[in-house]
């Protein structure tokens, strides 16, 4: 087999990844070239791959910490998103772009008491009394088999939230300001074709008391949904009928306790609503 088509592991893909970022942060990558080429080396198969995602970059890699790995630099990214094909992504928001705006949870409908006597002229009353009772035993199951009401291309399951001071993402620990609300979300493809799932700035919104909304760090969040599991993220691809998890992780105050999570699956899609 030819040295350039030798087959990578994960080892490669890292340095490749650590040259990536040392490369944008001493200037010689644009904010845009530095997704496209994280994209590329997270999907690369073998040596030539990762040598074309390489391509123009000095081979000399400045040793800014550790023992042989540069240190991270931190992506203050202005405007873009990385799509980690392989984790998810990611970049800062933009100063003037509109986020999605996230879908409220459906409002509740209060029946006062002294309806009873408007329920005669409903020609079958029952029916309006048991329908609450008919829903609301489908969320669950609906929540077994990928969850929710579509957005976009996939439907969304919650699999677990958690509050962390620290996360590993990439090759970076991160240190909360205040702590880190992780939530993963099992995506499942309900499309009729291959889709891969871009976390952006704009893709959550975690919801805490009287109405306040926060956004995930769409770059840290790429990070620990690659390294908790490089080989089955929605990131990466997914066929039709297939789930995958994506992790979602976001910057709050210590003292919040969050309610609930809206995740769109797709630009201008509705977001689904699930409880935490």
């Amino acid at each position: 087999m030819s040295v350039g088509y030798e087959l990578v592991g994960d080892d490669e893909r890292e340095v490749t990844i650590a040259r990536l970022h040392d490369a944008y942060a001493a200037g010689r990558l644009t904010a845009d070239e530095l997704t496209q080429r994280l994209e590329n080396a997270m999907t690369s198969r073998t040596q030539a791959d990762l040598d074309a995602v390489l391509a123009g970059l000095s081979k000399r890699v400045t040793q800014r910490g550790g023992r042989g790995l540069p240190g991270l630099k931190p992506l203050l990214i202005a405007a873009g998103v990385v799509v980690l094909v392989g984790g998810a992504f990611l970049a800062g928001q933009s100063s003037t772009s509109e986020p999605q705006p996230p879908v409220p949870p459906p409002a509740a409908v209060a029946v006062p008491k002294d309806a009873a006597p408007a329920v005669p002229a409903v020609p079958e009353p029952p029916t309006v009394a048991e329908a609450p009772a008919d829903t609301a035993p489908e969320q669950p199951a609906e929540a077994q088999d990928g969850g929710g009401q579509p957005s976009g291309p996939y439907t969304m399951s919650l699999s677990k939230a958690e509050e962390l001071a620290t996360v590993t993402s990439f090759l970076e620990t991160k240190t909360a300001k205040g702590k880190f609300v992780v939530v993963t979300v099992m995506f499942k493809n309900v499309s009729k074709s291959p889709q891969k799932y871009s976390i952006r700035d704009d893709s959550a919104r975690l919801h805490g008391p009287e109405g306040t909304e926060y956004q995930p760090d769409s770059f840290v969040s790429a990070g620990v949904t690659y390294n908790r599991d490089k080989e089955n993220t929605a990131v990466d691809g997914l066929n039709p009928g297939l789930s995958a998890p994506v992790v979602l992780v976001f910057d709050v105050p210590k003292e919040l306790t969050p309610k609930s999570v809206t995740v769109v699956g797709a630009e201008g899609a509705a977001g689904t609503l699930l409880e935490l």
